[in-house]
């Protein structure tokens, strides 16, 4: 990666910063100037800050023939910070920082970098399907609505539709279940992002070349009774594939694909999706693996627009499992690579873009424990995700049903978190740690249902297992990080860019504004 600016996401922002003080500074024109200061003498000071009217948007002369779009679901600043801090203290040191920007993400050695804002119509904290449809029409609706008005009457025009209707080909490319509501954006017009069924058969009308990830929730409807999602993208002229053999046998001609990971996990019955990278086993496929495939499938004179998202990274920070979601960010930074191999082939016509649809859970460097510390190589003895660990204590619950107790489950709390009872490691659960998974106990001895309607459980837990959470929890103190919720929260998010047209994403801006950004550098636009 020695052709990026080995400059530091912190360290750009800095610079731009001091830059534009230096100018305001400096400058000898007249002219007024366009932001004022608000007053700050007294804490009782209301008035609004000045509003500032945003430069029109001026594409470069070249254009971006070859656009990929990744979007990181869940994902902020500070989960693409604990990556390279991971990173780094696995391969240097956990006392010695000084060269901690030795160790950068692919996407934060992009020469581009920015940030976004990401509310809703309805939330200043956004659902992925707002999000979604933000990053993909560039206009703002409310949460739970795909590609819609916030009315719902109206559908608005994606990026991937004006980039097909311009004669580019289209993948869609997703870790989570190709109906799930960041994909569906760029595809679909719907109500409601559960509308599943819906979504699918938006999916398989859409013409779009490539869909590659996880499966689809309802394939012949809530009930069964619909017409098979299959059947209908073979008559639509799609070679679906479900197993890796086939996946790898895939060749530029074979026509229009939709590739479904040979295993796939469940989330609450719905939205099957890859295996998360901490659970995936020798073998199976990534990420990476769909992103090259796409490449390699969609690859073609009259170029193409490629989606790519990173979606489990959401939803391993609702579980607040730093360790899994450290792995997915990396595994989604592989796929980026596989784009950037692509672009320095093509540095005259592609455009990268990396932006978030939100942030989820709150992570923050740092936790009240471990004061100025960290200690992130704690977290590689966790050997499996949150879920994993609840699909394996359900297991024993129903292999124990008379019961048992939190000591039956310590080989399994140190099997998956490497957190020991008895011992003097830094690893060994504490007093007051034990005292935590006490408390939690009876709580995780409830079925889901009966933990929904709790309020404890809803406050400390949210929908998830209580002990599960705490073990994820203690172990991510010891290792000096912290989470303030279990759901999306609305801080800005990063973007970054490289490529054609990339200087464009620089800045500070509204989600909305980053499709309509990239079709300009495509010569193309919304109207």
């Amino acid at each position: 990666m020695s052709k990026f600016w080995k400059i530091g996401f912190s360290t750009l922002v800095v610079l731009i910063l001091v830059l534009s003080l230096f100018g305001a500074c400096t400058s000898e024109e007249t002219t007024p100037a366009t932001v004022t200061t608000t007053a700050t003498t007294t804490a009782t000071v209301t008035s609004p800050p000045t509003t500032i009217t945003a430069t029109p948007i001026t594409p470069p002369p070249a254009k971006a023939k070859y656009i990929f779009y990744f979007i990181g679901d869940g994902f902020g600043i500070a989960e693409r910070n604990a990556a390279e801090i991971y990173l780094y203290s696995l391969g240097y040191s956990t006392t010695d920082y000084s060269e901690l920007d030795k160790v950068q993400l692919t996407m934060s050695q992009f020469p581009a970098q920015g940030m976004s804002t990401t509310y809703s119509t309805d939330s200043a904290i956004t659902d992925s399907a707002a999000a979604g449809t933000a990053l993909a029409c560039g206009q703002k609706t409310a949460d739970g609505v795909v590609a819609m008005d916030p009315g719902m009457t109206v559908e608005y025009k994606t990026i991937a539709e004006v980039a097909h209707e311009a004669g580019m080909k289209v993948g869609i490319v997703t870790s989570v279940s190709l109906d799930h509501a960041t994909p569906a954006c760029f595809y679909a017009h719907n109500p409601s992002r559960k509308d599943y069924y819906g979504l699918s058969m938006d999916l398989v009308e859409s013409g779009f070349e490539f869909f590659g990830g996880g499966g689809f929730s309802y394939p012949a409807g809530k009930a069964g009774d619909q017409p098979s999602v299959f059947d209908v993208a073979a008559a639509n002229g799609y070679t679906v594939v479900d197993n890796t053999a086939d996946f790898h046998s895939l060749a530029p001609g074979v026509g229009k694909v939709i590739a479904i990971n040979q295993r796939l996990i469940i989330e609450d019955g719905v939205c099957p999706a890859l295996p998360y990278e901490i659970d995936r086993q020798e073998g199976e496929l990534t990420l990476a693996d769909y992103t090259a495939k796409a490449i390699e499938l969609l690859d073609n004179p009259d170029g193409f627009f490629m989606m790519v998202e990173g979606g489990e990274i959401d939803w391993l920070c609702h579980y607040n499992d730093a360790a899994s979601a450290i792995l997915q960010v990396i595994a989604f930074d592989k796929a980026i690579d596989e784009a950037v191999a692509f672009y320095e082939q093509h540095p005259d016509e592609t455009l990268i873009v990396m932006a978030c649809d939100h942030e989820c859970g709150g992570m923050t460097i740092g936790y009240r424990g471990t004061y100025y510390d960290s200690f992130f190589d704690k977290i590689q003895y966790q050997t499996a995700s949150t879920y994993t660990f609840t699909q394996r204590l359900a297991e024993y619950k129903a292999a124990n049903p008379e019961g048992f107790t939190l000591q039956d489950l310590y080989p399994l709390i140190e099997e998956i978190y490497g957190l020991e009872v008895g011992t003097d490691s830094d690893l060994a659960l504490q007093d007051w740690e034990i005292e935590m998974l006490e408390f939690a106990f009876p709580f995780s001895m409830m079925s889901l249902g009966q933990r929904m309607g709790d309020p404890t459980c809803q406050r400390l837990w949210y929908a998830f297992d209580p002990i599960g959470v705490e073990c994820t929890h203690i172990l991510n103190q010891k290792a000096g990080i912290g989470w303030t919720s279990h759901v999306h929260t609305g801080i800005p998010t990063p973007v970054s860019a490289i490529g054609v047209g990339a200087d464009l994403f620089t800045g500070y801006y509204d989600n909305i504004e980053i499709p309509v950004k990239i079709l300009s550098i495509a010569g193309l636009s919304f109207n």
